[in-house]
């Protein structure tokens, strides 16, 4: 069994947005001269070519999100695939947006259908019920993302609610904090844990908050700065930290945040 490691997706990321300028066919050819490429196909059955994610679990494994396609897991040589027909590993929808682990070993998949529980060690789907505390109602609403925090907390999105659950020794939930925001109706929102601190970073209508969780059952969410201010109908589609900057992808282009000076560059 071969397993895949992969660097920093966000930095391919970047990668792949600086071959798209103007001087993109020199750029191409200099990166073909210093890296063996291997493409990945339907030819080689990948069961459709829209991927809207790709993570690594703990294992190694690969997990491609398709847009129509379901789930797949590739191990350098084949696919093990997930969608609503397969048995014993049916997911509720084929257009699957994401997926994260958490730390029991599970595989949180959010879809147009909703979040699908994925056992690492067998590959079978989990009943919902399994996760003594976990209400049915929030897993059967669309979710547009996913996230793991620093602390092995799951957030997940739907409409226009922002959801952290937290467990506890057993894997059971011991907590659920939500966040109801007009500005969280997006379907393409982004949120993560930038700080490695158990909250995360999120756009609320063009102004850049962290949330972290309040008394009772509810988040809050505070400003990080006046300078992370934007317009209201930006999409925030990743943020990435690298020592004391923080850079923050966007519909508008790629925005640099020092913490330290609080002075933003717009790229």
């Amino acid at each position: 069994m071969k397993k895949i490691l992969i660097g920093s997706l966000h930095f391919i990321t970047i990668l792949l947005w600086l071959l798209l300028l103007p001087d993109r066919i020199l750029a191409q050819e200099a990166f073909a001269k210093h890296y063996n490429a291997t493409y990945i196909t339907m030819d080689e059955g990948l069961p459709a070519n829209f991927i809207e994610d790709i993570f690594q679990d703990s294992q190694g494994f690969v997990w491609l999100s398709l847009s129509g396609g379901g789930l797949s897991r590739y191990d350098g040589y084949e696919f093990i695939h997930f969608n609503s027909n397969t048995f014993h590993r049916k997911l509720k929808s084929n257009f699957v947006r994401c997926v994260r682990e958490d730390r029991f070993h599970r595989l949180w998949v959010s879809s147009e259908g909703g979040v699908d529980l994925i056992d690492l060690r067998t590959l079978q789907t989990l009943r919902p019920d399994k996760l003594k505390g976990l209400p049915a109602t929030l897993m059967n609403h669309p979710v547009s993302h996913i996230e793991a925090d620093a602390e092995g907390c799951i957030w997940t999105h739907d409409g226009n609610r922002l959801h952290r659950i937290a467990f506890n020794a057993a894997g059971n939930i011991e907590s659920i904090h939500s966040l109801n925001h007009a500005g969280i109706q997006k379907n393409n929102l982004i949120f993560k844990d930038i700080e490695q601190k158990g909250t995360v970073w999120i756009s609320l209508n063009g102004q850049i908050c962290n949330v972290s969780p309040q008394g009772g059952d509810r988040l809050q969410a505070v400003p990080v700065s006046r300078s992370l201010n934007f317009a209201p109908d930006i999409t925030i589609s990743d943020f990435i930290l690298k020592e004391h900057e923080i850079w923050i992808a966007s519909s508008q282009g790629l925005y640099r945040y020092d913490r330290n000076n609080d002075v933003v560059k717009h790229y």
